[in-house]
């Protein structure tokens, strides 16, 4: 199982990956999840990183004004949650991850994907937006895919794969604000269905299945100036707390 794009979760080796440094924990014995399942995985730190904590609209200080936040059921681009997730867990198995403030376009639309990877506790970046641009900000989550190893505690099948992913992202104690203003991220932990990667490194089959649950931040509307994305993230006994900045300049 792996993590994604701000922080990418590998069940396969059970690694902790922050930037381009690896550490190998010693897994803890299968916990429980959920009451209903349990797991063993590998965390990768992904693209777009770090988790956050959705809102209570309407008791914010976005209360009587349009929200910048896209619930669970809405779009950027015309794909949802679960599209731009699957795109950056792709993004870690193709090694294609951007910069922390990488755009991509779909749809013929310019969407920022924020990201950033870091192995200190606090760390911060600052991204230019022009007025307009959607956001989507990764955070700690988790794939589960039929590549050996990558699915411990659970089998092969779609459906035992989105169990897994669903498992370990159950796990994630984490948080968010938007200028201070707290939002529910468990709100928008929306999971994707499964999916076919690419060929990997390791040269196992290019027909690998794979299945992630995040929570994610999807931003539109965001108005002209400077507004902070704070973000923590933590894995109880096994993931040191993080905390992410993104400082977003809109103009």
């Amino acid at each position: 199982m792996s993590a994604i794009a701000q922080r990418f979760v590998r069940l396969a080796d059970y690694r902790v990956c922050v930037g381009v440094e690896c550490s190998w924990p010693k897994p803890t014995s299968s916990p429980f999840i959920g009451g209903r399942l349990s797991v063993r995985r590998t965390l990768c730190l992904l693209v777009a990183a770090c988790g956050l904590w959705v809102v209570a609209m309407g008791t914010t200080a976005w209360a009587g004004a349009a929200s910048p936040v896209v619930p669970a059921g809405g779009k950027v681009a015309g794909k949802g949650y679960a599209y731009w997730l699957k795109l950056v867990v792709l993004q870690q198995f193709e090694h294609t991850v951007g910069a922390p403030c990488d755009t991509v376009t779909v749809g013929g639309e310019r969407v920022a994907v924020l990201s950033h990877y870091s192995n200190r506790s606090v760390s911060s970046v600052t991204c230019d937006e022009p007025v307009g641009r959607p956001i989507y900000v990764v955070q700690l989550g988790y794939e589960c895919s039929t590549l050996k190893g990558d699915h411990p505690g659970f089998g092969t099948t779609s459906a035992q794969l989105k169990k897994c992913a669903v498992a370990w992202a159950d796990r994630d104690v984490d948080t968010a604000a938007l200028d201070g203003q707290p939002i529910d991220l468990h709100k928008l932990m929306i999971p994707t269905g499964v999916f076919f990667v690419p060929k990997v490194a390791s040269g196992q089959a290019p027909t690998a299945r794979s299945a992630a649950d995040a929570p994610g931040l999807l931003l539109r509307g965001l108005t002209k100036g400077t507004h902070t994305i704070r973000t923590t993230s933590t894995l109880p006994g096994q993931l040191p707390e993080q905390t992410l900045i993104y400082n977003v300049r809109i103009g």
